[in-house]
């Protein structure tokens, strides 16, 4: 191991990263300690706290590294499929199959506690946000007349609902197996889009008759 004095700022945050996020794999958000952390790069836990607020600090940063895998995955099983519908369809699948492979770093990104007198910073949002919004990207091909509060909207409920699915899946709560998962919530999103096209025709045809009656 290299002299604590060839470490840069940089590497040390990397280094501190990586650790937390090996601990946080094998142990889970609960089992996560500044002591094993620091001890598995051969600093001090003075040296942790130096360079991070505080331990949920480390955890967020490490969380947004989930997030950006999480995001990738979604990106990748997306292009797999050329029609919207099944784009939406493969984000809901790779987010149970993401959840599963990854559990631990996963469940982090709902355990860490969120607290009043701590914020959650801009640049994390921004990933959380990005996730959503690409949701609604795959989404809007299929409801072109929607407004765009209304399709943010629509890309949260379906968002929500397979993270759902997975909190009780994990939990062992919901009597589903882990193999007709997917398909369940395939099978949701389906329906919920089929109910949001209705609602977009609907709409649409409203409009064109007030705008014929004017």
């Amino acid at each position: 191991m290299a002299r604590r004095s060839d470490h840069s700022k940089e590497e040390l945050r990397s280094m501190i990263l990586d650790a937390a996020q090996r601990n946080l794999v094998q142990a889970g958000y609960a089992g996560l300690t500044a002591r094993k952390i620091a001890s598995d790069i051969d600093y001090t836990v003075g040296t942790l706290y130096h360079n991070f607020q505080n331990l949920d600090d480390i955890v967020l940063h490490v969380n947004a590294r989930t997030l950006d895998d999480l995001y990738d995955a979604l990106r990748a099983a997306c292009e797999r499929h050329r029609e919207a519908q099944q784009r939406v369809m493969a984000i809901g699948r790779t987010y149970i199959d993401f959840a599963f492979k990854n559990r631990n770093r996963w469940s982090a990104v709902y355990d860490i506690p969120v607290r009043k007198e701590t914020p959650v910073p801009d640049w994390y949002r921004a990933r959380v946000t990005r996730n959503l919004e690409y949701v609604a990207i795959q989404l809007a091909p299929l409801v072109p007349e929607i407004n765009p509060q209304q399709l943010r909207k629509s890309a949260y409920m379906i968002w929500c609902s397979v993270h759902g699915m997975c909190v009780l899946s994990v939990g062992h709560k919901l009597e589903v197996p882990r193999a007709e998962l997917g398909v369940l919530a395939e099978n949701f999103i389906k329906d919920y889009i089929a109910g949001l096209v209705i609602r977009d025709r609907e709409k649409t045809r409203v409009v064109k008759r007030e705008a014929y009656v004017q």
